[in-house]
């Protein structure tokens, strides 16, 4: 039974950390514009996935990246 739960959390664990978001996912996360994303986006801060023309962000890298703009100030 506990093996179960462990193996059910890590899965949960492991799907969030895969989860790609889309550009508007990540600009209605952020409450941030359009060229805000592609600022941070040129100035490596925040790193796109491309899929051809379309691009996504991993959402534990952008859920990361709030987390550090909360603790740097």
């Amino acid at each position: 039974m506990i093996d179960q739960l462990n193996t059910a959390i890590a899965a949960k664990h492991q799907t969030q950390q895969q989860r790609l978001l889309t550009l508007h996912e990540v600009m209605d996360r952020m409450s941030m514009g359009r060229s805000f994303i592609y600022n941070e986006m040129t100035a490596g801060r925040i790193k796109p996935i491309k899929f051809g023309r379309a691009i996504r962000f991993l959402e534990a890298e952008i859920d990361q990246w709030i987390s550090d703009r909360i603790a740097s100030r």
